[in-house]
């Protein structure tokens, strides 16, 4: 079951991400420097994404608590993970901030797989979406497993 929902969302991922790369080329907007590690990020972002929504749909109570992982977590960290900017334009002590925030490695990943221009380490940047990948897997598996909020 997990690996249905992990799957289906990875695909739709990578549907989304190659349209909108093909979008972005058609127009000459956009370069792929790397199309194998644009894919392999693709995936493992969208993995670490549908995890988290498993994660958060075992937890609500509610409809209105679905959107509170989005709104209070993915939202500040995605705008602070280096989207618009680049870190060096930060002072030194938000860089260590933005440093271990995993959205930036996120983002820097699938910058540095079109424009071949990286600001972070990006072997911590696998091992982080990899570790992600695991661990968050393991924890829904867990929780499938000991049918955590699952109602009969």
């Amino acid at each position: 079951m997990l690996i249905g929902f992990v799957g289906s969302a990875v695909m739709r991922a990578l549907i989304v991400g190659v349209l909108i790369l093909m979008m972005g080329m058609l127009f000459g907007a956009v370069t792929l420097n790397n199309p194998l590690a644009f894919l392999g990020y693709v995936v493992g972002i969208g993995a670490v994404f549908s995890l988290l929504g498993i994660l958060v749909g075992l937890w609500a109570e509610g409809f209105e608590q679905l959107s509170a992982l989005n709104i209070f977590v993915i939202t500040p960290l995605t705008y602070l993970g280096g989207v618009f900017y680049s870190i060096t334009m930060l002072p030194e002590k938000m860089q260590v901030f933005t440093h271990s925030n995993p959205f930036f490695y996120f983002v820097d990943g699938l910058r540095s797989t079109m424009v071949g221009v990286s600001e972070a380490n990006t072997t911590v940047g696998l091992v982080l979406i990899v570790g992600l990948v695991f661990f968050l897997g393991w924890l829904v598996m867990h929780l499938l497993r000991i049918g955590w909020k699952i109602r009969p």
